[in-house]
């Protein structure tokens, strides 16, 4: 009869560690939370059939709405989202890439739909706070990789992370037969699949790739010109979802 509490005790214990509360559910395919300044954090997401990217409060409330359609191709993704990062106006202000088949760049749009930098080329971006104030450094691809480096207005509210665009290296990028991926994957995971998608989420190819490859390559010569999404996935562990391009 002693044992009654303590087992009472336990599962009370259990059932607080394993406690969690479904508060809501959006239905997008990209969503992801920005601090935006020093106490605001907001949900954010694309809408790729309008090209629209949603800004929503932690209440979940609609606070606005940014029109990110490039003047041609695909919208690769969203970078960053801030409000003074770029300058002092207070508005949100969203960092997104985008891709045609032949070429890529990078843009800053605010919530006035008024663009505010554009960079043809760009494709990796990074973001680092150091003791002369904020940079931005972009990978441009331009024959040979060179990279522009930028003096920001603010600071970078992400320290914990300062690659705000990829832990993946696909080259070359774009491809026309065959693409090498360099991936944060442990070497002790294994059963692994590379998953190809659309920009549109269709599942269009999987592949059985191996953790031991460094880095791992795939053919896809049978693809269709256009960009795809993928991710490296088991039951138990996924890399970030990372794009690229088929050109032919």
């Amino acid at each position: 009869m002693k044992r009654l509490p303590l087992l009472l005790i336990l599962l009370f214990v259990m059932k607080v560690m394993f406690a969690q509360t479904l508060e809501h559910q959006f239905n997008t395919d990209y969503c992801q939370i920005y601090q935006v300044s020093e106490n605001e954090y907001v949900y954010g997401f694309i809408d790729y059939t309008t090209n629209l990217f949603n800004i929503y409060s932690l209440d979940y409330s609609l606070i606005e709405t940014i029109d990110i359609t490039p003047d041609s191709g695909f919208i690769a993704g969203v970078i960053n989202l801030s409000r003074t990062l770029f300058n002092s106006d207070s508005k949100f202000e969203v960092l997104y890439s985008w891709s045609t088949i032949h070429s890529f760049g990078i843009k800053i749009r605010n919530e006035d739909d008024t663009e505010i930098f554009s960079l043809d080329t760009g494709w990796g971006v990074f973001f680092f706070n150091t003791n002369q104030g904020s940079k931005m450094v972009v990978q441009l691809v331009e024959g040979q990789h060179k990279f522009n480096i930028y003096a920001l207005y603010g600071t970078i509210l992400n320290t914990d992370k300062t690659d705000l665009y990829s832990e993946n290296i696909v080259y070359p990028n774009p491809s026309t037969d065959k693409i090498n991926i360099s991936a944060k994957i442990p070497e002790n995971e294994d059963n692994l699949i590379l998953s190809i998608f659309t920009t549109g989420r269709r599942l269009v190819d999987q592949i059985n790739v191996s953790s031991k490859d460094k880095p791992i390559q795939i053919d896809v010569s049978k693809l269709q010109p256009g960009l795809y999404m993928y991710r490296i996935h088991n039951e138990s562990f996924s890399t970030q979802t990372d794009k690229f391009i088929i050109s032919k």
